[in-house]
């Protein structure tokens, strides 16, 4: 009876690290440039969320924080059914509107989730701001 549970505890282990690291590898995040000025413009691509089974939107999470420290940004993106890659451009200077802040120096890290879809994506990339010279 010890032997059925040891061969079913070690088969489920095994099983379970795969399953996990499958659904990360669903999405993918790009950033460009990966160093930069601090007034320089942040193209976050994101690409290969899935698409929501019931036929509904999907709602991205990006999470943009300073190492070390809790200054950043979070962006909601909403994607209509079908919609599966998007970008954001961050610190742009919208016509009409003042300029953003200058970034602060020091590397961030862009997370991308979605909260409300089961099984969804999950993923990290990180960029640098270089100091002004």
């Amino acid at each position: 009876m010890r032997r059925i549970a040891i061969i079913f505890s070690l088969t489920l282990g095994m099983l379970l690290p795969g399953a996990v690291s499958a659904a990360a590898q669903r999405c993918s995040v790009s950033i460009t440039p990966a160093a930069g000025s601090p007034t320089g413009v942040y193209r976050i691509a994101v690409g290969g969320v899935p698409v929501d089974q019931a036929g509904g939107s999907v709602e991205v999470r990006l999470d943009l924080r300073r190492t070390g420290s809790r200054d950043g940004s979070i962006y909601f993106v909403f994607l209509i059914p079908g919609v599966t890659d998007f970008y954001v451009d961050h610190n742009v200077a919208y016509e009409g509107e003042p300029p953003p802040d200058p970034l602060v120096p020091g590397r961030y890290l862009v997370q991308v989730d979605t909260p409300h879809l089961r099984g969804g994506c999950h993923t990290v990339g990180q960029f640098v701001v270089e100091p002004a010279l």
